[in-house]
């Protein structure tokens, strides 16, 4: 941690979670978005991160996802209209995509420049950061009766 902060010259941006433009979420023009969303999280599970850092886009929120979203499927399939799309995703996008190219943009456009997420889970902000929720409550609840059972 301290070889992190050494290098970026900065400690806070070891400490505080950080986008992928260098702004310190919760912090200064930042203060009312002060959680960070990884785009794909699995992208982060490589040792070399700790060399190179994680390199999926990285946004800072207002608030964690309280739900699992797919809006590149839901694209895709056709399954929901765009606006309606773009709407579910939007808070977990880039905090300066314009409302302009929010609309000149296809979802799909959006995902593929990184401006917004292809897929979000339910999580929880660990030490600033959405981490993914492991399991909602009603899977802990059959899981919780399941141990009974054995």
């Amino acid at each position: 941690v301290a070889y992190l902060g050494m290098k970026t010259g900065d400690i806070r941006r070891v400490v505080y979670p950080t986008d992928s433009q260098g702004h310190i979420c919760g912090q200064g023009n930042m203060s009312s978005l002060p959680y960070l969303l990884m785009f794909d999280l699995t992208q982060c599970l490589n040792p070399a991160v700790l060399v190179s850092g994680c390199l999926t886009p990285q946004v800072c929120i207002e608030k964690c996802p309280d739900e699992n979203y797919t809006p590149l499927g839901n694209a895709k399939l056709g399954i929901q209209q765009e606006a309606l799309i773009k709407s579910r995703m939007k808070p977990f996008c880039s905090p300066f995509l314009s409302e302009e190219d929010l609309s000149k943009f296809s979802v799909i456009e959006l995902i593929n420049m990184k401006l917004c997420p292809p897929w979000y889970l339910k999580s929880t902000a660990i030490l600033g950061r959405c981490l993914p929720t492991s399991l909602d409550q009603k899977q802990q609840g059959r899981s919780a009766n399941f141990q009974r059972e054995i």
